[in-house]
């Protein structure tokens, strides 16, 4: 069987993104819909439980060092079992136009379900650095470092049920804070430096995503 983008994607997810945290829940659309489901704790879990609007059909069921099996699609409730261990995860294809996740839990050995919310949002930051800032150059070639300007880039941050975000938070670790989609700022002085995105959509719900980024002391002189 030909291999999906989504399966490249989920691979590649993993193992970028059980970081500062995707979350445990993730959905996105390609050639139709597909959700990644993480396990971000340390329990190693029996199942999966997953709740669409109405009935479904998967396209793909897919786990990244997770072993399920579909054993009832009743009424759009799809009830999996097996094995999930830590910082492993398992993704849900279905048709775009398809009902949507309206619920979802991680099942325990002994019956207990642990929810996942399928309602929070998904912050997805880019950071758009100067290309002088991310070259390498001899130093013979090299200049003292000047003050620089870097933008952060929200744009990719969604909500699973398509409703609009409502508020988008910048900070960064000398303690710097913006609001916007998009910003830039003015970094005086070199070094690493983190940030972190937060956005919230309209039931309040938010989520937060960090990462790190260096600014070079000095830069190249073309």
């Amino acid at each position: 069987m030909k291999r999906s983008a989504p399966i490249l994607a989920l691979a590649i997810l993993l193992v970028a993104s059980i970081h500062a945290a995707t979350g445990p829940f993730e959905t996105y659309k390609t050639d139709r819909n597909v959700s990644l489901f993480y396990n971000t704790t340390d329990v190693t879990y029996t199942g999966l439980r997953v709740t669409f609007a109405g009935p479904v059909e998967p396209v793909l069921t897919l786990g990244v060092g997770a072993e399920l099996t579909l054993n009832l699609n009743e009424d759009g409730v799809l009830t999996f079992s097996g094995s999930v261990p830590p910082g492993c995860a398992w993704e849900i294809d279905w048709p775009l136009d398809g009902p949507l996740i309206v619920d979802a839990a991680w099942l325990l050995e002994d019956g207990t379900e642990v929810a996942i919310n399928v309602h929070a949002p998904m912050a997805r930051l880019a950071i758009i650095m100067p290309p002088y800032a991310t070259r390498w150059c001899p130093s013979e070639n090299r200049i003292a470092f000047i003050p620089i300007e870097i933008g952060f880039d929200a744009t990719r941050s969604i909500d699973p049920e398509g409703e609009a975000l409502t508020f988008y938070e910048w900070e960064w670790s000398d303690l710097v804070y913006l609001e916007g989609v998009r910003v830039v700022r003015e970094f005086r002085s070199p070094g690493w430096y983190w940030v972190t995105l937060t956005v919230w959509d309209v039931e309040g719900f938010s989520d937060s995503v960090q990462r790190s980024f260096y600014i070079p002391p000095w830069r190249c002189d073309d």
